[in-house]
């Protein structure tokens, strides 16, 4: 059966919600695929896709002779100026700069990107373009799907095009067809809206919380800027003949944001003049699900519906050759309940000095978002220290205890 007989026989099922549209591939035997060995791309897909009409799907292969970019001027150069929503796995900054100039022949009135968060390690400059000109929205997808719309045309572009020229042959589809336009735009449109509901949500606690910081005197970081750790502090004070509090918590949830000098974070509970004494709240492996209730909070409120996949969870090292601390325990209970990916024992450290420590990453993170995750902050050179093995990736850090 040839592949014009199997298309022929699929249509009624494939399109039975538009009896009145057509659907055609064009030819790809030797004589046809031989007009795609020359010319440039744009010209290529021209000549390839010949007039679009309305109500009809057009199927092609590229040969690896032109992108999803190219498509989209070929459209655009029929419809005549339009609205363009995309989702892509990959884009590179040629194609970034034929969509400036497509915007600047006036052909391109606006433009959205839903783009895989893997673009970041891939190839991070043609988004710089990107974030400087259109609104964008980084989330897990595979898709290759970009939707035109003006007052007279409504066209969904689907297939295996990226943004990337790619040498091996690639399928697609272009649908003239106004509910599969509508079906394609509104999945985009409704991630577009996801992430912004997300953002607003994201900015009024960040809001909130730095009302309530701005009052705030960080004494930990005092203490580390001379170098005094909460022991050397014990000592000076029995010295001086003073009374040394020993630091507490009465384990009531009170989730905050917190602004350092060069890293921002999430904790749970805080400090307390009374209460339990932190080194007696870490010795009772009960409060791991106290800790987890919290904080497993606090990731749902940070991540929202983004997938999971794209996050991991590390913890600083373990101290003093321990097999096992709360931290790690808790990091696993957290990574069991909200099915992100814990690497135990990826960073290593074989001093016990506390200021300026030295990390050692043993593991292989492939996720792009790590979340530092520990049980008790007080200076934070440990989580800092910890955050600094991952330059090129996003890092989220979240605590149980903030000892400020």
């Amino acid at each position: 059966m040839g592949i014009l007989d199997f298309n022929a026989q699929k249509r009624e099922i494939a399109y039975r919600n538009h009896k009145d549209s057509e659907s055609h591939y064009k030819p790809v035997d030797g004589s046809e695929a031989s007009v795609l060995c020359v010319g440039e791309p744009y010209d290529i897909v021209r000549a390839h896709l010949g007039e679009l009409h309305q109500n009809e799907i057009v199927n092609f292969w590229t040969f690896g002779r032109y992108a999803m970019h190219h498509v989209l001027k070929y459209v655009l150069s029929q419809t005549g100026p339009a609205d363009v929503a995309a989702c892509t796995w990959a884009i590179s900054t040629r194609a970034v700069e034929d969509l400036l100039s497509l915007r600047k022949e006036g052909l391109l009135r606006s433009f959205k990107l839903w783009i895989d968060p893997r673009v970041k390690v891939r190839n991070p400059e043609p988004m710089q373009i990107i974030q400087l000109n259109w609104p964008f929205v980084i989330a897990p997808v595979h898709a290759k799907v970009c939707t035109v719309s003006n007052d007279e045309w409504k066209i969904s572009i689907y297939g295996s095009l990226n943004f990337t020229t790619n040498p091996q042959p690639k399928r697609g589809s272009i649908a003239t067809i106004g509910h599969v336009f509508d079906a394609d735009n509104e999945i985009i449109e409704r991630q577009f809206s996801n992430d912004a509901e997300l953002q607003k949500h994201r900015e009024e606690v960040k809001r909130m919380d730095e009302e309530a910081a701005a009052e705030f005197i960080d004494m930990a970081e005092q203490a580390e800027a001379l170098g005094i750790e909460r022991g050397e502090q014990k000592r000076a004070a029995w010295h001086e003949g003073a009374t040394y509090t020993t630091p507490r918590c009465d384990m009531v949830e009170r989730i905050k944001y917190h602004q350092r000098s060069d890293m921002s974070l999430m904790s749970a509970f805080e400090s307390t003049e009374e209460g339990y004494e932190l080194t007696a709240i870490k010795k009772d492996f009960y409060n791991i699900g106290r800790f987890a209730d919290s904080l497993c909070k606090i990731i749902d409120k940070m991540i929202g519906t983004a997938s999971r996949e794209i996050y991991a969870i590390v913890t600083p090292p373990k101290r003093r050759h321990k097999t096992k601390n709360f931290a790690e325990s808790l990091a696993m209970e957290i990574s069991n309940r909200t099915n992100i990916k814990y690497y135990p024992d990826a960073v290593t450290t074989e001093s016990s000095v506390r200021i300026n420590p030295v990390f050692e990453l043993h593991a292989e993170i492939k996720e792009p978002v790590v979340i530092i995750l520990d049980d008790i902050i007080t200076t934070g050179s440990t989580i800092r220290a910890t955050g600094k093995l991952f330059p090129d990736k996003s890092v989220m850090y979240i605590v149980g205890i903030y000892n400020g």
